[in-house]
Formats: structure tokens, C-alpha cells, sequence
């Protein structure tokens, strides 16, 4: 349930947002050509590496089983398997065992990287 100072914040966002597009008509399309650009250098480095090739396909098939098909449940609904916080994100430990996630919060998942 969002409060009613929420909505007003999200109704002023989009009036300066909108007011920026009429001020700049190309500065919408600059912002998705960038997004489109980043996903184009990733997918061209996927092709010359194996290895981000498996890492894009394993978070791709959980993010699949978990929004779209509805299989797996999210990770909020799991405690963090560090501590007893509710898990936010799924943490791959091997990414060519793709349905070996492990559920953990935001803080945790950040160390186990700093770790690895």
C-alpha cells in the first residue's frame, strides 16, 4: 500500500520528467538508445566468452522460473541463509549449476562477493 505522500512524490517526478521531455524532444530517445547500446556490448561480449555467455543464461533461466513461469518462488520469501533476514536475491555459487541458487539478503550477498 503506497501513503499518500508517496503518490505525490511519484506524480511530481513525472510532471519534471515529462517537463524535461518537452524541453528536449530527442532527450527520451538519447536515454533508451544508451540502454540499448549497453545490451548490444554485453551481448557482443557474450558471443567471445564462455564464461559471461553461462553467467547471462543462468540468470536468465531463474529470473524466467521465478517472474514468468511462476515455478520457483521469490526470494523474499526465504530467510537470508547468512542471517535472519528476509532474502532479497538469489546468489549463484557455480553458474553452469544454474538451479543452484542460494536465497540471501542485499547486505550478505555483497560480502559473499567481496569474498569471492
Amino acid at each position: 500500500m503506497r501513503t499518500e505522500r508517496k503518490r505525490e512524490q511519484d506524480r511530481a517526478y513525472e510532471q519534471r520528467r515529462v517537463a524535461r521531455v518537452k524541453a528536449d524532444p530527442l532527450l527520451e530517445e538519447r536515454r533508451r538508445q544508451t540502454w540499448r547500446d549497453k545490451g548490444k556490448k554485453r551481448t557482443e561480449k557474450a558471443r567471445n566468452c564462455p564464461e559471461l555467455r553461462q553467467k547471462m543464461n543462468a540468470r536468465a533461466r531463474v529470473r524466467n522460473r521465478v517472474s514468468i513461469q511462476h515455478k520457483w518462488p521469490k526470494p523474499g520469501f526465504f530467510l537470508c541463509s547468512e542471517c535472519p533476514k528476509p532474502a532479497q536475491e538469489y546468489h549463484h555459487g557455480d553458474y553452469s549449476l544454474w538451479w543452484s541458487v542460494e536465497p540471501l539478503c542485499k547486505a550478505c550477498h555483497g560480502k559473499r562477493h567481496q569474498v569471492n
